[in-house]
């Protein structure tokens, strides 16, 4: 019995000894994080953390969540960090500008080692960026002396594709030419431009770059008293373009095609649409569709009959619904027209299509709609400028909805619906223009309610808002505005503390209920934003168009960037 006692007391003893000799983690140590900050809800993103006495088992705590963490040696650790890691709350609704302050959320980062041992390092603070910094604007392109750029495209690479057109007016004639640059390193450098069309009088251009690195082009040409429609591409590591295909062929009954920008792409499927007037001034939605990547067209396919089209846009879902968005002018009662937002869609390739769904709700003069959608699902959300004012107007849409028999005699007698506007006696009331939204979760079948975005007030009787907007993979809405009276080089006024025109960007992480502090590239009355894109990682890049009209009509390319972190 002595004896059992004596061996229990050992084995206890040499235990003791045993669990006190074991080597004992150490407490970790942080000496930086990279990155230190970001900007809120951005795609995932790899964070580094570097320190000190980091062993097999160490995790990163962010924000008081214990992330899956790699091991990369005693003094580095890294992890993925979610677009819900980082989601802070935007309580602005970007109606005011001057009462919003620009917000940043402190998030403590800890490292823990396991037991035996160990422990968590003291906090370290990581800041995270309700909005992005902006580079100045910078002059691309010095060879061209006058001329615009756009669109520009990101591709799944992440490579960047611009359309500029170099432009030549004599008196009221344009001459174009269309070239293409790239970059590959986020726009730190563009390559050398090159020729895709000769000459055209085309001002309305679409570039598209598919998944395998072709790249598509389109462009309108009118000179040879033909409305046409042209298409170009040029395949992946080849140094020449095709020949052009006038996708639109000769129709005699067609006054004017408008190309609009309603092209769509997904895989090898591409579709084009255009809005039609003839001679007669009816109305109505043309479209072609390629199903071999471009190498053939079908014939052009009369959509709809409807009142006076413009705007067009169009989205090939992941789901491979077909939706096109347009403006549609509507008789209200004699010299008063409203025009409004529809939609339609097709889930058969556009052999049949949808009732159209009026999106606006006829308050006013809807314009230029614009679709953000991230790239998956069937979530997207239409945008679109709504104008209203205490007395109605009279601009190009009035005029191109008279009577058939007036509209053609007068055009018969040099009549031009851009310049001809009826004067108004009572202009006092000045109009207000209205940014608004609409979403849909399920493909279009069901909408959401329309909510408003941005109020503005202008004193010139034309439209001076213009907006662009862009979903990146994380959901985020990214947003660029030009304020009124910076569209077309017009200065009327401005909402910002500066009293400077400009154009602002803002981004919302919640579907479009709240907006960011609205950040401006430059007080420059004359430089105004034309594109927005977002690459994978949510970086945002602008092109800027400066127009200087005190020599009748001069434009120059300008280029800006958001700033990570």
């Amino acid at each position: 019995m002595k004896i059992t006692r004596i061996v229990l007391t050992l084995l206890i003893v040499l235990s003791i000894i045993q669990c006190t000799s074991e080597e004992q983690n150490p407490v970790p140590q942080i000496l930086s994080v990279s990155p230190a900050s970001i900007v809120a809800h951005l795609p995932e993103f790899t964070m580094t953390v570097n320190g000190q006495d980091f062993v097999e088992g160490s995790a990163i705590i962010f924000d008081g969540k214990e992330k899956p963490s790699t091991f990369i040696s005693t003094t580095q650790l890294s992890c993925i960090i979610s677009p819900e890691d980082t989601m802070m709350e935007i309580t602005s609704n970007n109606t005011n500008a001057d009462e919003i302050k620009n917000m940043e959320k402190q998030v403590s980062i800890t490292v823990r080692n396991p037991a035996p041992g160990g422990g968590d390092s003291s906090p370290v603070n990581f800041t995270l960026k309700e909005n992005f910094d902006f580079e100045s604007p910078r002059r691309l392109f010095d060879s061209i002396a006058n001329g615009w750029a756009g669109p520009l495209i990101i591709d799944k690479d992440d490579d960047m594709y611009v359309n500029i057109s170099d432009v030549e007016i004599n008196k009221y004639n344009l001459n174009v030419k269309n070239y293409l640059s790239t970059s590959d390193d986020g726009g730190d450098t563009w390559s050398t431009i090159e020729n895709i069309v000769n000459k055209s009088d085309s001002n309305i251009e679409h570039l598209l770059v598919d998944d395998y690195g072709n790249v598509h082009f389109f462009y309108t040409d009118y000179r040879s008293n033909i409305s046409a429609i042209f298409y170009k591409r040029k395949n992946k590591g080849d140094d020449t373009w095709s020949e052009p295909v006038n996708i639109v062929g000769v129709d005699k009954s067609m006054y004017r095609t408008y190309l609009e920008e309603g092209v769509a792409i997904r895989g090898d499927k591409m579709f084009i649409f255009w809005a039609v007037t003839t001679w007669t001034y009816d109305y109505y939605i043309a479209f072609s569709f390629s199903e071999d990547n471009g190498k053939s067209w079908s014939s052009p396919q009369k959509l709809k009959d409807l009142g006076y089209i413009g705007w067009i846009q169009a989205l090939l879902t992941e789901n491979g619904t077909l939706h096109i968005v347009y403006g549609n002018a509507i008789r209200k009662a004699s010299w008063e027209f409203y025009v409004d937002i529809h939609t339609t869609r097709s889930s058969d390739n556009g052999k049949t299509w949808s009732d159209q769904v009026m999106l606006s709700n006829g308050a006013g003069r809807s314009y230029y709609p614009q679709i953000a959608y991230g790239g998956s699902g069937g979530n997207f959300n239409i945008f679109w400028i709504l104008k209203k004012t205490g007395q109605i107007t009279q601009d190009i849409v009035t005029n191109f909805n008279r009577k058939k028999g007036e509209i053609i005699k007068k055009m018969s007698e040099g009549f031009s619906p851009d310049t001809d506007r009826p004067v108004q006696s009572n202009m006092a009331i000045p109009p207000s223009y209205h940014l608004k939204i609409r979403d849909t979760e399920d493909d279009g079948n069901n909408w959401g309610i329309e909510r408003n975005i941005v109020d503005f007030v202008t004193t010139d009787d034309y439209f001076n808002m213009h907006f662009f907007v862009k979903t990146d993979i994380a959901g985020n809405m990214n947003l660029v505005v030009n304020e009124e009276g910076s569209f077309y080089g017009v200065a009327s006024g401005s909402n910002s503390s500066s009293e400077s025109i400009a154009a602002y960007f803002t981004r919302s992480l919640d579907g479009g209920l709240n907006w960011t502090t609205p950040v401006y590239f430059s007080d420059d009355p004359e430089m105004i934003a034309e594109y927005l894109n977002v690459d994978s990682k949510g970086n945002v890049y602008i092109l800027l168009n400066k127009y200087d009209f005190s020599e009748y009509f001069k434009v120059e390319p300008y280029f800006s960037r958001s700033i990570r972190d």
